[in-house]
């Protein structure tokens, strides 16, 4: 696919990325039963503490605990320690933590409504299909195989959980399919075209990949003549005729986009300052159409760029973004059936709550100044649907375990 980093700009672009977005990722994850104490979470401020408060069931599915403190406990430091990370955060205060707690226990509510549900029904997913979904998500979302690494190890999760994960979302996919198409049509496709049009300009370009041979010591002049003795080789190899580039890619390239045959997507004109520094966009944007550059000596080592495409500043085609629009719409309407068959679900089960086990925090009158009282937007959500501040609020078919109210004082005995 040639349009990878244009691709993931639109896709970011299409689905904002907010804090909200932070809980649904860690609610996605294999919880642990471990306790996490002390995570700045109001934890131990309400609903009790030490293990009978972290074994406590926070919600149950036809009698049978489905969620308990401890997993929520782990998921909401997660959350709170993601938003550390994120720049400019002002600090988290009762309400905004109080808020997180409920969507991370309603969204466990669901997903084991929905994976309870996947389990009836008689559909599989091959390994072949799961192995095709994560090489397309690899060439989408992540640009190699490292920013991939990286990816598992903040989430704290292994490849085999990741796996899992995606066999079970496809599981679920079989199942809402059976329920509606989840692809969107050409109508739709263009619909959404036109009505963003203006995220689609963009400046001069060319689809390019390339082949990079690092260097063992730059400042050695027989380390520099090795290196450039083999790109010349592996040149001479993909202008032939005889081999193609990105096979050879795959076979000789030591950086880590040879996964996907050098493949860089299409480079925005001055928008790579290292390009620039590295005199590879003078290189490029003057090469023909299907050349390959003469050897440019970079930060990197030397490499060698085939150029596949150019084209001139201006509103990129249907054609262009089409694999970029799809992914998000299709998500849109996967949230939407999704959302119809929970609910459903939520008639015909008996689901309990039980606040008192949440950890929830006690909320001031006022929200101070700067504490992140604001609640930001739901990622992903399709139109019509939001999150609620209190979880059982209009579901039906669910009861709401309220905390015991405190026992009056006795009265004093008379004298």
């Amino acid at each position: 696919m040639g349009w990878n980093r244009f691709g993931k700009s639109a896709l970011i672009a299409t689905l904002v990325v907010s804090t909200a977005g932070l809980e649904m990722m860690a609610c996605g994850k294999k919880t642990t039963d471990a306790t996490t104490e002390g995570s700045g979470s109001g934890a131990a401020s309400a609903g009790g503490s030490g293990a009978a408060a972290t074994a406590a069931a926070c919600a149950t599915i036809d009698g049978k605990v489905v969620f308990t403190r401890a997993q929520l406990d782990a998921e909401m430091a997660e959350i709170l320690e993601r938003y550390a990370k994120m720049p400019e955060q002002r600090a988290t205060s009762e309400r905004w933590r109080n808020q997180r707690r409920r969507r991370i226990v309603q969204k466990a509510v669901q997903d084991a409504l929905v994976a309870q549900h996947v389990g009836t029904q008689k559909v599989e997913v091959t390994d072949a299909e799961v192995e095709a979904a994560i090489k397309k998500e690899l060439g989408i979302v992540f640009e190699n195989e490292q920013q991939f690494g990286h990816f598992l190890t903040s989430h704290k999760q292994t490849k085999e959980e990741y796996y899992a994960e995606k066999r079970q979302e496809l599981l679920v996919d079989k199942v809402l399919a059976l329920r509606g198409t989840l692809d969107p049509d050409d109508k739709e496709l263009g619909e959404f075209y036109e009505q963003n049009k203006e995220r689609w300009n963009e400046g001069e370009r060319v689809l390019a990949s390339r082949i990079t041979i690092r260097l063992k010591n730059s400042a050695d002049p027989a380390s520099d003549k090795e290196g450039l003795d083999r790109i010349n080789q592996i040149r001479t190899r993909v202008t032939s005729g005889k081999e193609d580039f990105a096979k050879v890619a795959q076979e000789v390239s030591e950086m880590a986009d040879k996964s996907r045959g050098g493949d860089l997507g299409w480079v925005v004109k001055g928008r790579r300052q290292q390009f620039v520094n590295d005199g590879v966009e003078a290189a490029i944007f003057k090469a023909a159409k299907n050349t390959v550059t003469a050897p440019i000596k970079t930060q990197l080592g030397y490499e060698i760029f085939q150029v596949r495409d150019h084209r001139e500043a201006g509103v990129r085609s249907m054609d262009e973004v089409r694999d970029i629009i799809y992914e998000p719409l299709r998500r849109r309407r996967r949230d939407r059936l999704r959302m119809e068959l929970v609910n459903e679900l939520q008639q015909k089960a008996k689901v309990e709550y039980t606040e008192a086990a949440w950890g929830l925090e006690t909320e001031p009158a006022v929200e101070p100044a700067g504490s992140g009282a604001t609640a930001p937007k739901p990622m992903g959500l399709p139109p019509g649907v939001k999150l609620q501040a209190n979880p059982q609020a209009a579901l039906p078919g669910v009861k709401v375990v309220a905390p015991a109210a405190p026992a009056a004082p006795a009265a004093p005995k008379a004298p």
